[in-house]
C-alpha cells in the first residue's frame, strides 16, 4: 500500500498543505474496548490517531515522522487542521501506544490522541475483544 503523505516542498509549513480528505469508515476488527490499566473503557480504534501539527512544523518533518511509523493520512478536517492517520495494526494496543508516544514527543506535533468511538459502534460491545 502506498502511504499518503503531505504534498509540497519539504521546508513549507505542514498546516498549509493539509489535504481535503473525507474520513473513511474503519475496516472491521480494528476496534477494542480500552481495558489498559489507565484506559478509558471506551471503544478505541487501534489503527487510528488524530493529530494536529505545530505552527512551525514542516512538510518534511511530518512526512519523515509518518514514514518512520509506517503511517498514512486517511482523512482530515481542514477547518480545524486535524489529520487522521492510520498505523499498522499490531492486534493489540502496543502499536498504538508506541505511535502515540512517538507523536507526542515530536516537536512537529501539537496534539496526538487515539480515535475513540463516541457514538454507536457496529459491533455489539459484548463481542469486542477485551
Amino acid at each position: 500500500m502506498d502511504l499518503l503523505m503531505l504534498s509540497g516542498p519539504a521546508a513549507d509549513r505542514a498546516n498549509d498543505h493539509i489535504p481535503d480528505l473525507v474520513i473513511p469508515p474503519l475496516p472491521p476488527g480494528e476496534a477494542a474496548r480500552d481495558s489498559r490499566p489507565d484506559g478509558t473503557g471506551l471503544v478505541v480504534f487501534r489503527t487510528r490517531i488524530l493529530i494536529q501539527f505545530t505552527e512551525t512544523a514542516t512538510v518534511g518533518e511530518v512526512n519523515d515522522l509518518l514514514r518512520m511509523l509506517g503511517a498514512t493520512i486517511v482523512g482530515t478536517i481542514r477547518s480545524i487542521k486535524l489529520v487522521v492517520i492510520s498505523i499498522p495494526d499490531t492486534g493489540d494496543f502496543a502499536g498504538l501506544d508506541r505511535a502515540l508516544a512517538t507523536m507526542r514527543s515530536s516537536p512537529a506535533i501539537s496534539l496526538a490522541v487515539e480515535d475513540a468511538a463516541m457514538g454507536p459502534v457496529r459491533a455489539r460491545p459484548d463481542r469486542l475483544p477485551q
